[in-house]
């Protein structure tokens, strides 16, 4: 979207002369595009944004257009630019040809674009919006950028792009940036396969995916496949290997399995633990030859993928039970990275971390009008509780906090488990007073003379303590 050029100078309305409508009368169906996606910066341009998707929807019956937030905050923070660029055009079909469209924007912005497309040069276009300031005509130009491939250039701008961003935006302690840095020398090591271990929630996946978007097999997409989710061994051998028509009751027709798909790019194996000792077995042929056999074939296929395995288990325990091959664990741990649950990370970070959701979830939700803010109880609350589901965990609690509460969150607006293992936000009688008060409150579902009864005061006490504490009694009913 162009914020100068598509919209008159008040930016109140929609600009018919401007680049986006000149695009579509000139340029949809001539260069023979499917699908216009509509990009704006941040949650606070949506308006403008589906106005002018509505406007070329009206004007030119037939062209698809999409509007896509980049959740681009700070337009000159280079590893947010570049990483929400990349992870668009990653996004898009993988066979499809594409024509960028950029408005100047800022230096960042413009830099972005360029390594964007030179990742994609085999099928990306660019072309840059001239506004009518700068040309000699009464409406915007498109010009093509062209590049010469001079070799230093290229070398400067390959260094700039390296070490890729992490894909989106995530907020991270010390613990797991030491395990982030570790993940992209392992995304260089060539095709070594990785163990990813944690507990559950701790971002396994997202973690497979930036070494996948690290390493030399980006430009091809991961596949990935959650091996406790498939009901029977042969579901998962056959969603892995593939397998012929009628090799089993209901194999209507070939399909290709993932180790197909993955060639010369990465396969994402979660939950690698759950795989029956026949999976087990054919994973092992694989990493050991490179070579699979889809079910009912009569050859070998050979492939040429990286596996990245993941579990929650531990899996030396497993091997001494007889769960799962030792000589499978040694394959696939040849790098092996472990990934800190929330409980380690410290009180700071865990406290940065809900700050940063706070910011985030809003925005992904699109409640652009809602925030989440914390009474000191509330928040104090937050950071004893263990979270044994990790951030998933915690990001669950807070998209349900965000959606249900209506002010600041308070200590009663968090569900029970939450409240039950709270200290005192500080030693102050009057802190601990308070949360007393609330406990017994909890207690007693709000009965204001049993409550009083338990604390050792008359009623009238109590409620003058409640209003000097904003304390509702009907909050605990």
């Amino acid at each position: 979207m162009a914020y100068t050029n598509d919209f008159t100078p008040d930016k109140r309305q929609v600009n018919e002369q401007g680049p986006s409508h000149k695009l579509h009368r000139h340029q949809y169906k001539k260069n023979g595009y499917t699908l216009h996606h509509l990009l704006y910066s941040a949650p606070h341009d949506e308006p403008r944004a589906e106005g002018l998707a509505n406007s070329l929807r009206r004007a030119f019956p037939g062209h698809v257009v999409q509007t896509r937030c980049m959740d681009i905050d700070d337009p000159i923070d280079t590893n947010l630019v570049l990483g929400q660029q990349m992870e668009f055009l990653a996004s898009l079909d993988k066979d499809a040809r594409i024509d960028l469209f950029f408005s100047a924007g800022t230096d960042v912005i413009r830099l972005g674009w360029f390594l964007a497309s030179q990742s994609m040069r085999d099928r990306c276009r660019l072309f840059s919006i001239r506004s009518i300031e700068y040309n000699h005509h009464e409406h915007p130009e498109f010009f093509r950028v062209d590049f010469v491939q001079d070799q230093s250039l290229y070398v400067l701008f390959a260094k700039r792009q390296q070490p890729p961003p992490i894909p989106g935006k995530h907020f991270m302690g010390q613990a797991l940036a030491r395990v982030y840095a570790l993940a992209e020398r392992v995304a260089q090591a060539g095709k070594i396969s990785v163990l990813l271990t944690g507990q559950t929630g701790t971002g396994k996946e997202l973690l497979a995916r930036h070494i996948h978007a690290s390493s030399n097999r980006r430009d091809r997409p991961m596949q990935s496949v959650n091996c406790a989710a498939l009901q029977t061994p042969q579901l998962l051998e056959s969603r892995l290997f593939g397998h012929k028509k009628g090799a089993f009751t209901g194999a209507e027709s070939d399909q290709e399995g993932l180790f197909a798909i993955a060639h010369k790019s990465t396969l994402f194996l979660d939950e690698i633990g759950d795989a029956s000792p026949e999976v087990q077995s054919a994973l092992l042929r694989v990493l050991e030859e490179g070579t699979f056999r889809p079910i009912g074939a009569r050859e070998d296929q050979r492939t040429d993928v990286r596996v990245i395995a993941a579990t929650h288990r531990d899996l030396e325990q497993e091997i001494e039970r007889g769960k799962f091959r030792q000589d499978l664990y040694y394959r696939l741990a040849v790098a092996e990275l472990e990934l800190p649950p929330l409980a380690h990370w410290s009180r700071a970070e865990r406290q940065q971390l809900i700050d940063h959701l706070a910011r985030q979830l809003p925005r992904e939700m699109k409640l652009p009008g809602l925030g989440l803010q914390f009474d000191d109880d509330a928040l104090q609350a937050l950071l004893d509780h263990p979270f044994p589901g990790n951030i998933r965990e915690l990001r669950h609690l807070l998209s349900r906090l965000l959606v249900f509460s209506q002010g600041p969150v308070r200590l009663p607006d968090l569900p029970l488990k939450y409240r039950s293992g709270h200290r005192p936000a500080s030693f102050h009688i009057h802190d601990v007073e308070r949360q007393h008060i609330r406990k017994v409150f909890e207690h007693t579902r709000g009965n204001q003379a049993e409550a009083a009864r338990l604390i050792g005061w008359s009623v009238n006490t109590l409620k003058g303590r409640c209003k000097d504490y904003g304390i509702r009694r009907e909050d605990f009913a």
